[in-house]
């Protein structure tokens, strides 16, 4: 089953691994499925002290995009109260990403970050809400995230503000962690893509993927 750590990460997606993996790691050690396009150098959970922590974690560039990655993270973390481990729903306290290096890419009229948001949606569109555990999460935090953007007018680098988000999801009943994907990938999206300057077309067109 795929997963969408484009996100967590480019929440990063970005990723997105936090949003998703994190809290599915904490809760039931699901491995990663083979053929992801993303790898991770390793996962470390305690479940005594309610921690995580995933190292190297990286969302792979996929054609035609030339790229050696979309989204690297160094490291994420994440604590849980372990109270609620066995409960209805998971409270994650705190998830933290740190010094991610989100590289877009655009061709053309092509952007990777684009057409990483559409595999998202793909896979949500399909995800089942009930198979992941519901979670609310107090604290989100991206900080350091470094961007590189590819160009057909060449490479810039340029530094992303820190990305904090607080009270994701119920706190009475908890979110299903796909719900959650979209309250953190929109933010991130936007402030990589308004960072990397990039025109308002694109910033019209990831709007549009957003909504």
């Amino acid at each position: 089953m795929k997963k969408p750590l484009a996100y967590l990460l480019v929440a990063a997606a970005v990723a997105i691994a936090v949003w998703m993996i994190a809290p599915r790691l904490i809760a039931t050690s699901i491995p990663i499925p083979e053929g992801a396009p993303f790898t991770t150098g390793g996962v470390s959970v305690n479940p005594f002290n309610g921690t995580a922590r995933l190292s190297d974690v990286t969302l792979l560039t996929q054609e035609p995009y030339e790229a050696p990655h979309v989204v690297h993270v160094p490291e994420i973390t994440a604590r849980v109260d372990v109270s609620t481990l066995m409960g209805s729903f998971i409270v994650v306290q705190e998830v933290l990403v740190r010094d991610a290096e989100i590289r877009i890419e655009q061709r053309g009229r092509n952007v990777n970050l684009l057409d990483v948001k559409r595999w998202v949606d793909d896979y949500l569109a399909d995800a089942d809400t009930t198979a992941l555990p519901r979670v609310f999460v107090q604290e989100f935090r991206m900080v350091g995230t470094r961007g590189i953007l590819h160009s057909d007018a060449g490479d810039r680098t340029f530094e992303m503000n820190d990305v904090v988000l607080r009270d994701l999801g119920s706190e009475s009943a908890g979110t299903p962690v796909q719900v959650l994907a979209g309250n953190l990938l929109e933010p991130v999206l936007m402030e990589a893509i308004a960072e990397a300057g990039l025109g308002g077309r694109v910033r019209e067109r990831l709007r549009g993927l957003l909504r």
